[in-house]
């Protein structure tokens, strides 16, 4: 199963949101807007056993309102997993859980409950189950529903009978039942706590972690769990593994005194450490003897255990550089998510046994990863990308990361940007997101094929979701030469992105994207006047390009964005030359001309500049 929508009340930053999830999430956002503390509130439901402090609960909350909760709704459930959850399936084969913190005094309690459909007969709702385990409350509506047949003809009526028949009854009318969508009163499945991995595994990894700590051997760590779950199958299969075993409990079993051969075979400095001090306790009138016992051989993998990387020098892990490290602790988390899956599959034992209960683990995966751009390079933050990519195709596993690095951003996948933002502390962390066809109309599949070549043309494209403002501009001259002037008239902010769209009828595109996500813009062009009559053979293409001034203005949203446009052309207000611009190119043309400050800047640039700037 995978995530399909996740809604957060009290957490932390977070007053209240609702966000559709794709199988790849991209969260983005300025620093402490909460972005961190989405993740953490995922976490926080898949974690059985977290611990919250007062803190964890949103400070600006109402008073008397001491509740937290993070709801999730599933969607892909697996056949064992409908068999898990069947009593929670709603309509369309999702599953809708909750898990809650209260806060009361000093103390806070925490438990799960799941939703579920109830029909509008009271005598199929799993509340009411108390109410019909005997026969003659349920006699008396048999006749209309014949719900007898579903029972043994004598003994005893239990509640599990009951609560078999309710999900067989509504699976059998279930076309012709009417339903309501409630939360449960009663703990989820029946049970004070969620048993780990009962509803898949949840992978958090965070910005900051010392590799260190991250492969010490330990139950906590994946590790730790890796190494113990190898040595637990040398000691069962390997018999080189158990020989050593033997030899080792042989060996030091011949430090101990026998009781038939006393201190035959043993070592004499060890005897005569005994009768030393036995010497010293004579008044006692006492016997001594040391007894060694043998160590766990596993015991010895934590005692002496490191990991090297050879990269041409073979060293410790910890002494590698960090990208290397980070690297690795994501290779463990992966590593550890399949070999859990492979040992789930090997023990038949237990997976006949949980057949008979009806209740299979979640295999489904979930990995939370906190700048995953970390200590990388550009070059490996886009093949961190990919493997994101690629892992979030895979089967029951879901991707989930919040960056501050556009390599990160593919505009392709604008469903799983996820826009964090937190305009007051009162107001909390906000998300925005587009989850609809971001093109439409007859001519969409022109449009995304247009959009897709600018967009892999330039490189810069998805900086502008990290943008406080945007500036589309058509081309390369501009884009250099904005940030120059700004420089220049001592209003340079670096929170503004100029986006070099690939040319005029490109601007469209762009626009449709910041409509769409409801962020500032501005959009700089030219007018571009048609200076031919009809009969040159130029009229057409400047006529095109002309024409596009009316399109680009039928998109502008005013509500986030302006444009202004440069009458004829920005070369000529800015006095390039033409010959200039066809020897040396435009950009390089354009700095030339107002690198030196005491070039005048003319005022309809100037004010432009100030327009993107301001």
């Amino acid at each position: 199963m995978r995530i399909k929508k996740v809604h957060v009340e009290n957490f932390r930053s977070i007053k209240r949101i609702d966000i559709d999830f794709e199988n790849l999430m991209i969260f983005i956002g300025q620093n402490n807007h909460g972005k961190t503390n989405v993740l953490l509130a995922l976490n926080f439901f898949f974690d059985s056993a977290s611990k919250l402090k007062d803190e964890d609960f949103f400070s600006h909350r109402k008073a008397g309102d001491n509740k937290l909760l993070v709801e999730i709704t599933f969607d892909n459930l697996t056949d064992e997993e409908k068999t898990t959850f069947k009593k929670y399936l709603l309509t369309g084969d999702l599953l809708k859980v909750q898990k809650i913190a209260k806060l009361d005094g000093e103390e806070i309690t925490q438990e799960y409950h799941g939703y579920f459909e109830i029909p509008d007969e009271p005598w199929l709702n799993p509340d009411n189950i108390s109410d019909f385990v005997n026969r003659e409350k349920l006699a008396s509506i048999d006749s209309k529903y014949d719900i007898m047949s579903y029972f043994p003809s004598s003994g005893r009526i239990t509640k599990a009978q009951v609560e078999e028949f309710q999900q067989r009854y509504k699976q059998k009318h279930k076309d012709t039942l009417s339903f309501q969508i409630e939360l449960e009163s009663r703990p989820f499945l029946g049970q004070k706590n969620v048993a780990a991995g009962i509803l898949g595994n949840f992978y958090l990894i965070p910005a900051v972690k010392d590799i260190s700590d991250e492969t010490k051997i330990q139950a906590a760590t994946n590790f730790g769990r890796l190494l113990n779950n190898v040595i637990k199958e040398m000691s069962e299969q390997n018999e080189e593994f158990q020989k050593i075993k033997e030899d080792l409990n042989k060996l030091m079993g011949s430090f101990n005194k026998d009781v038939e051969k006393g201190d035959e075979g043993r070592p004499s400095e060890l005897v005569a450490l005994e009768q030393g001090l036995a010497n010293e306790l004579k008044n006692w009138d006492i016997s001594l003897d040391i007894q060694i016992t043998p160590p766990e051989i596993e015991k010895l993998f934590q005692l002496g255990t490191d990991v090297y990387i050879n990269d041409g020098v073979r060293t410790p892990v910890e002494t590698k550089g960090h990208g290397l490290q980070r690297s690795l602790i994501f290779a463990l988390v992966k590593v550890w998510s399949k070999t859990l899956n492979e040992m789930r599959l090997k023990d038949t034992a237990k997976k006949e046994e949980q057949r008979k209960k009806g209740r299979f683990p979640s295999e489904s995966v979930f990995f939370a990863i906190e700048e995953p751009e970390l200590f990388l390079h550009p070059q490996a933050q886009r093949q961190m990308l990919d493997s994101l990519k690629q892992l979030s195709e895979i089967p029951k596993h879901q991707i989930l990361a919040c960056t501050h690095s556009s390599f990160f951003v593919d505009m392709n996948l604008y469903k799983s940007i996820c826009i964090i933002s937190k305009d007051s502390p009162q107001d909390g962390t906000k998300p925005f997101q587009y989850t609809q066809d971001l093109f439409e109309g007859p001519d969409k599949v022109e449009k995304k094929r247009k959009f897709n070549m600018a967009y892999w043309f330039n490189p810069d494209r998805s900086e502008l979701f990290f943008s406080k403002k945007v500036a589309l501009v058509e081309g390369p001259t501009e884009k250099t030469i904005f940030p120059l002037l700004a420089t220049r008239l001592g209003i340079m902010n670096h929170e503004i992105s100029i986006i070099d769209c690939g040319g005029k009828f490109n601007l469209k595109l762009y626009m449709e994207v910041l409509n769409a996500f409801k962020m500032r813009y501005i959009v700089i062009h030219d007018i571009d006047p048609i200076t031919v009559d009809s009969s040159d053979p130029k009229y057409e293409g400047q006529k095109n390009v002309h024409n596009e001034n009316e399109k680009i203005k039928s998109v502008l949203n005013t509500a986030y964005g302006k444009i202004e446009t440069f009458d004829p052309n920005f070369e000529e207000i800015a006095g390039i030359s033409r010959s200039a611009t066809e020897t040396k190119g435009k950009p390089v043309a354009a700095l030339e001309q107002f690198e030196n400050d005491d070039t005048e800047i003319p005022s309809g640039i100037k004010e432009v500049v100030k327009l993107i700037f301001g």
